[in-house]
């Protein structure tokens, strides 16, 4: 479940080590990635600072970060994020090189951090990247995702995760919100020749102090409070000024910290995506001109053919599918014993309700019964009781005997069958 800020960093200090042999293989979180037919950075715009008692623009070159996309998705412990920015940038503390950060936002303004190493070299470089920020057009392959951007050098993927509160706004109402860091060791591979501007990035600049230059925000910090101008504020005399970029850091590179506590994980790369990333090593076919293939083994079902680049020669696709299919398989194991599990459940919880139905149905019909036959029981021994009492007040009648003049009762036998009987009033 997502996680709940008790305290608040008020900015974020790198643990003592991103590095650790106790890895957990299990899944964290999934990119869902937009399609992507070409990539879009952020237009060049001017903005305000403020140098003593005035203010001062300058314009801002912002190729290095590219627009929010809101049909790119993460899952995260039962939250949906929504892609904010994605940029290139020093590195966040010291120790790093040049790194690639993607940002992503939930509803509840949490905020999930994925910081990648980019390694300088012209093998297995990430098409993604190649599309991005190659000096010549680069022509995506067909279908690329924004999933592409999580292509690492290597099948399996290395990270530490950080949980923290993150404050900003300290000078007047700070905002207080769940920061998780996702730090990759493993890198995405990029040759640095093929773009004009990407070693300027490690250099040290800060923000001009006249309107003369032309400057690059280069440092995590500068980046988010630019992205997130409407949300970070600066703040002059306790007031809102809403000319001003603000320049509030939330990276503290000044020491280390030890009261979060990273978790290591290495796990396969096509777990974080839910989808199958181009090889490391391969190329789409409009890569290529001329090769022979083999139509049975060397095309999948979507018609598309894999290239090694180290040979120029097409690879069997089940080459490339052998480690989805078999984690693939697992899953659909575990999903299938998951689902079967709850059929049984299921029958178990009807079975039990209708014997409790069928327990309080026959309940019902036996205290009917026993009403009955204790109603008609009662009967003749009423009439019993109703009837003695009528016999024993019968009237005698007393007459005079004419013979000797005396008084007699006469005696008559009664029986119940013979006279009919009649209550008293």
């Amino acid at each position: 479940m997502p996680i709940v800020c008790f305290t608040s960093d008020a900015t974020l200090k790198q643990p003592p080590s991103l590095k650790s042999k106790n890895e957990d293989s299990t899944n964290t979180f999934t990119l869902t990635g937009a399609p992507v037919t070409n990539v879009q950075p952020l237009k060049n715009i001017i903005q305000t600072l403020k140098k003593s008692t005035s203010y001062y623009q300058f314009d801002l070159l912002t190729e290095n970060i590219l627009m929010p996309d809101p049909n790119t998705t993460l899952r995260y412990e039962g939250n949906r994020y929504s892609l904010q920015f994605t940029t290139i940038h020093k590195a966040i503390w010291k120790g790093m090189g040049i790194q690639l950060s993607i940002v992503f936002t939930a509803s509840d303004k949490s905020i999930f951090h994925i910081c990648i190493p980019l390694e300088n070299t012209s093998l297995n470089q990430n098409n993604f990247l190649r599309t991005w920020l190659d000096k010549t057009p680069f022509t995506p392959p067909p279908g690329m995702t924004y999933n592409e951007i999580l292509n690492v050098s290597s099948k399996k993927v290395n990270y530490a995760m950080l949980q923290y509160c993150i404050t900003y706004n300290n000078a007047v109402n700070p905002t207080k919100v769940p920061y998780t860091l996702c730090i990759f060791s493993t890198p995405i591979n990029y040759d640095f020749k093929n773009n004009s501007w990407i070693n300027t990035i490690a250099n040290t600049y800060g923000y001009p102090t006249n309107n003369t230059v032309k400057y690059r925000p280069n440092t995590f910090d500068e980046i988010f409070n630019l992205v997130f101008r409407d949300t970070v504020h600066e703040y002059v005399n306790g007031k809102r000024d809403i000319n001003l970029l603000s320049t509030e850091p939330h990276l503290d590179v000044s020491g280390n910290q030890t009261s979060v506590i990273p978790v290591f994980y290495n796990v396969n790369l096509h777990l974080l995506t839910g989808y199958k990333t181009s090889k490391v090593g391969t190329r789409g076919l409009s890569n290529v001109k001329c090769y022979p293939i083999d139509l049975a083994n060397q095309v999948d079902s979507n018609g598309n053919i894999f290239i090694d680049e180290s040979t120029n020669k097409p690879v069997d696709v089940k080459s490339l599918e052998s480690d989805e299919s078999s984690a693939a398989g697992g899953i659909s194991v575990q999903l299938q014993q998951a689902k079967t599990a709850n059929n049984i459940r299921f029958i178990v919880i009807i079975v039990i309700f209708s014997l409790i139905g069928l327990a309080v149905l026959l309940s019902l019909v036996v205290y009917l019964f026993q009403g009955t036959t204790s109603t008609a029981a009662a009967a003749p021994a009423e009439a019993q009781a109703v009837a003695e009492p009528m016999i024993t007040n019968a009237t005698v009648k007393v007459g005079r005997n004419s013979m000797n003049g005396s008084n007699s009762v006469s005696k008559t036998n009664f029986s119940k069958a013979a006279i009919p009987l009649r209550a008293n009033p």
